[in-house]
């Protein structure tokens, strides 16, 4: 179930975070999108696609460099998001794509992180976003 077209939802951000590894200091760019779009009042529903999925796993998966993917400086990401989505339900969503997360190995996500089963509906956030800002990957 997605909060993002429901009833005219319609979110003033859509933050789609991709292919990339956006842990440690490079998850401070994604961080810090977000906090300035609440700050000010907006709301903002990211789509993690691709590796990004990481960020939100509960289950151990593997990095390429072999790494537990909750020991390469990716678990603070995870608490954060999690902390957001309880502080603003109504104005901040993380949904991770299944397929990528299955792709990566990290099928399971914290609470609150809501799931769609892969980019056959993308067109749907995009509509349902007032502006899209892509991060990460080609």
């Amino acid at each position: 179930m997605a909060l993002m077209v429901g009833a005219g939802r319609k979110w003033d951000l859509l933050l789609v975070v991709a292919n990339d590894r956006y842990g440690a200091e490079r998850f401070d760019t994604v961080r810090r999108l977000i906090e300035a779009t609440l700050r000010s009042g907006h709301s903002v529903q990211v789509w993690a696609c691709g590796v990004a999925n990481t960020l939100t796993a509960t289950t151990a998966a593997p990095d390429e460099s072999g790494d537990d993917c909750r020991q390469s400086g990716q678990r603070p990401a995870a608490d954060l998001i999690s902390e957001l989505v309880a502080e603003y339900p109504d104005r901040f969503s993380w949904v991770a794509c299944q397929s990528c997360s299955d792709e990566c190995g990290c099928a399971e996500h914290i609470p609150g992180v809501l799931t769609e089963p892969g980019f056959a509906n993308f067109g749907e956030f995009v509509d349902g976003a007032v502006k899209t800002v892509y991060i990460g990957g080609s």
